[in-house]
């Protein structure tokens, strides 16, 4: 099929979880992002709304004159390495979709009351990931978020929502429904910026989507998937 793209699919934590921990780990976010910038991407792609773009390039444009920076992962690890590589844009991809923090809430809530394997799943799931603190480095962090078990336990675990139902509505399926019908979306954003076979593609978007955009860029056999992990060290 000839060459294909290559891209460097980038799984993240939301650092505005994390307060004031983010600002004591600049350093070593800036080690994240010099061995991302070893991947020599093109193009950066990121998780925010395609429509909504000039924010994005306002705000980038704003850090690149006055140097400051939320705790927010886009500016903390995608500014840093557009501006390290000279680039002079970025590329927001991100489909809002249907899919709604209630949608979650119940979602679990319900697997909690009615589905014990599927919310074991999900607590065994939180209890073995890694957040980022005194004892514990983003290197670390991202290392495991970027692992392909990890990667395989998390489709695991959004599979077994399947189960999920409160009577005879469908909470689970419908639930995944809408997590497909946004990640299409985001696939199809990213499929619109892959234009040139010699593009390079770095996107970095939270780690819940990992499992079903690597299975999408996989399946439409136009690109070269990197490994994140052989980049972190």
């Amino acid at each position: 099929m000839g060459e294909k793209i290559k891209i460097l699919l980038v799984g993240t934590l939301h650092m505005n979880q994390y307060g004031d921990i983010i600002q004591k780990k600049q350093a070593e976010i800036k080690q994240v992002v010099h061995c991302l910038s070893q991947f020599k991407p093109t193009k950066i792609a990121v998780e925010w709304l395609k429509e909504d773009r000039e924010t994005l390039i306002n705000d980038f444009n704003h850090y690149l004159e006055h140097g400051n920076l939320t705790n927010d992962e886009i500016q903390q690890i995608a500014f840093r390495l557009a501006k390290a590589l000279n680039h002079s844009t970025l590329y927001p991809v991100n489909d809002e979709g249907k899919l709604t923090e209630a949608d979650v809430t119940t979602l679990f809530s319900e697997a909690e009351k009615n589905d014990p394997d599927s919310y074991q799943l999900l607590l065994d799931f939180i209890k073995q990931q890694l957040e980022p603190s005194e004892a514990i480095s983003i290197m670390d962090v991202y290392k495991q978020i970027n692992d392909g078990e990890q990667i395989k336990r998390l489709r695991q675990l959004y599979l077994s929502f399947t189960t999920v139902k409160r009577g005879d509505k469908r909470l689970g399926i419908d639930f995944l429904t809408k997590w497909q019908e946004r990640e299409l979306g985001i696939f199809a954003n990213l499929l619109q910026i892959s234009n040139r076979k010699e593009d390079r593609i770095l996107f970095l978007i939270g780690s819940d989507h990992l499992w079903t955009l690597k299975y999408l860029l996989e399946g439409v056999g136009l690109f070269e998937i990197e490994e994140v992990n052989d980049y972190l060290s």
